[in-house]
């Protein structure tokens, strides 16, 4: 009776904590972040993995930024709407890093992946694979849940209803691939499929829905969603691992696959097999996942072969290679010109041309950085080529001006500024520099390919607000969102009236004539945006959990106003946000905070106390699981030898 009572009590506790943790919990109806419509959202741009940007990339190797890590970088980057660049490192184990697109560090997060590229959802959600499950974070860096599944890898690729589905590497070999749903406030498990072999690579997904997906071995495997668990369709047998090499697909369908042995297959899908439509031998090892272009063409790079980067036209012959005695491991990518981006294990950033009228390969540029090159590159909205090294850092390049900052950066409505300081960097030869809507570039000096000075005007009817401040050279336009603001001029000095007890408000019967009536000037038109009834959803969390802070912004005044509203914490300016309100109107403001260290945090909206919320110390939740099946084996362990004890002799 003892041992049954610890045993019941026992797993009273730690079986509902494993439910929890095996994702044993009811589903919602409905998904919420199908992918995002970014320059860049997951590894190889698409669900297709066809690498193909809509975006002319970087011209030549100029090199507008690279920031060094402490560690290796050796996955590939997703871009977001705003074009902030998210990207894994090595750094102090794993970290997350997301950058703006000058290269400052917007915030960096320690996780468990290294690897795979993020993928970023259509309201901004970031997920990362990791060894103990999958993160997701929003884009303010705030971690919105954390879901446990052991040996993710690769990518993580999300389905048209929001689905995430990842790979697992690891855990006995049982080489279950993933399907995660974004529940909100938290992630859990939709299902999994085991495949039997490890899935070391990222799934693309193809016509209908179709989840593609290579094995450790030397398997494809196709599966559809449904909705409760994942069907085989059919599964493809190659010559070789399938290990490293996503796969990628056509726009007829077709799935294209590298394999270690070195050949490029071709499949058709005929829903319940799989056809060999044809299969190229490049000689060496295929590490990489094959990209398409506009017209069909596949570019895959090799390892060990004749060349690092091979063209085959959609019947699978070459139309020609490239390079010889480097090794590439990471996947091509296209620009919109046609312009190929790959990088190789010594350490060189290669962009090669594909010329389609002599049938041939020209180099446009290289680029040595300092050590080898393992993930592709991602291809930012303004050409920018992001990708990252072993060497620890991460590069940008492009050719293209970059605004980094205006000074000053307001003017009020009617004014001109002499000498308005822009910064960035690709000045040389600006042909055209605007400030936006109701505002007149008058003049412009460059000083420098990093500064140039210009003269505006703004005209006394511009709206106020914020502008974008663009500068235009032969190479392209760089654009700061947001980088300077019109505020409204200030009011004119009444003119001088006669005592509103000496002025008549009745008709005038003097011998003069009819007389007009004189009315007294009121106050002028002046806009008063205050902030009121702020609060926190909550006042204790654990660390990486977020707190909204919610505050109704209103103009008391009389006349339409804009205003930028701050939110401080512990006295530090976290974030801001651009409000427009007419006259007698409201609107509500959101800010969203979180963070790792616990301790009490105090929160202001501008000059508004708002409260302070306080991090609690934090439990892994994996610890929790340790802590439970450790106490179930202890008891179970402790009744065999309570009850062996009790046995009676000769039994």
């Amino acid at each position: 009776m003892p041992v049954a009572i610890i045993l019941a009590v026992i797993a009273g506790y730690a079986l509902p904590v494993l439910a929890i943790q095996s994702g044993m919990a009811a589903y919602p109806e409905k998904y919420l972040a199908a992918l995002a419509n970014t320059p860049w959202p997951m590894f190889q741009h698409d669900q297709r993995h066809t690498g193909l940007s809509p975006y002319l990339a970087a011209q030549d190797n100029t090199t507008r930024w690279a920031y060094g890590t402490s560690s290796l970088i050796r996955g590939s980057a997703a871009i977001g709407s705003d074009g902030t660049i998210y990207v894994n490192s090595y750094d102090y184990n794993c970290k997350l890093y997301a950058f703006n697109p000058d290269g400052i560090v917007k915030w960096a997060k320690n996780t468990d992946s290294v690897d795979g590229a993020p993928a970023i959802g259509s309201d901004g959600t970031i997920y990362i694979a990791g060894i103990y499950g999958l993160y997701a974070y929003t884009p303010d860096g705030t971690r919105k849940w954390f879901c446990s599944a052991l040996d993710l890898n690769g990518s993580p690729v999300i389905g048209n209803d929001g689905t995430i589905y990842c790979g697992q590497s690891g855990s006995g070999g049982a080489g279950l691939l993933y399907a995660f749903r974004d529940n909100g406030s938290s992630g859990s498990v939709k299902w999994t499929y085991g495949t039997g072999q490890l899935l070391h690579t990222a799934p693309a997904i193809g016509n209908g829905g179709t989840i593609y997906i290579g094995s450790v071995y030397d398997t494809l495997f196709a599966l559809t969603d449904n909705t409760t668990n994942a069907i085989l369709k059919w599964s493809f047998l190659a010559s070789g691992s399938l290990r490293s090499s996503p796969p990628s697909i056509g726009g007829d369908g077709t799935i294209y696959i590298g394999s270690d042995y070195g050949y490029v297959y071709a499949i058709t899908d005929n829903v319940t097999n799989a056809v060999q439509k044809w299969r190229f031998d490049t000689e060496g090892t295929v590490e990489s996942t094959p990209a398409i272009g506009t017209d069909g063409t596949i570019y895959v790079g090799c390892e060990g072969g004749p060349a690092i980067l091979f063209a085959l036209n959609p019947a699978g012959n070459p139309r020609w290679s490239y390079g010889s005695g480097d090794i590439a491991s990471s996947s091509p990518v296209i620009g919109n010109d046609g312009t190929i981006y790959i990088g190789d294990v010594y350490d060189k950033v290669y962009a090669v041309f594909d010329d389609k009228v002599h049938n041939t390969a020209v180099l446009k540029w290289e680029y040595t950085a300092g050590d080898a090159i393992y993930g592709s590159a991602a291809i930012g909205s303004d050409g920018t080529v992001y990708i990252g090294s072993y060497d620890g850092k991460f590069y940008a390049f492009n050719n293209r001006p970059l605004v980094t900052s205006v000074n000053p950066n307001s003017g009020k409505q009617g004014q001109t500024l002499n000498n308005v300081i822009i910064t960035g960097t690709n000045f040389t030869g600006a042909t055209a520099v605007s400030f936006g809507a109701g505002i007149t570039t008058n003049s412009y000096t460059v000083s420098s390919a990093t500064q140039l000075t210009a003269t505006i005007t703004i005209a006394a009817g511009a709206a106020t607000g914020l502008r974008d401040v663009s500068v235009t050279t032969h190479d392209g336009t760089g654009t700061r969102i947001g980088g300077f603001t019109v505020v409204a001029a200030p009011l004119a000095p009444l003119a001088p009236t006669q005592p509103t007890s000496l002025i008549s408000t009745s008709p005038s019967h003097s011998s003069s004539g009819g007389g007009v009536p004189t009315v007294p000037q009121g106050p002028a038109p002046i806009s008063n945006i205050t902030v009121e009834n702020i609060s926190l959803s909550s006042a204790k969390v654990g660390p990486g959990a977020p707190v909204t802070v919610t505050a109704n912004v209103v103009n008391k005044g009389t006349a339409d106003g804009s205003s930028r509203i701050k939110l401080y914490v512990n006295g530090q300016e976290e974030a801001h946000q651009g409000v427009t309100l007419s006259s007698g109107s409201s609107t509500p403001v959101k800010f969203i905070v979180s963070r790792d260290e616990p301790g009490t945090y105090s929160v202001y909206v501008g000059s508004i106390a708002a409260g302070s919320f306080e991090v609690d110390q934090f439990t892994d939740p994996n610890l929790i699981l340790y802590i439970s099946a450790a106490l179930i084996l202890s008891a179970l362990i402790f009744g065999i030898f309570y009850i062996r004890r009790k046995r009676p002799s000769g039994y």
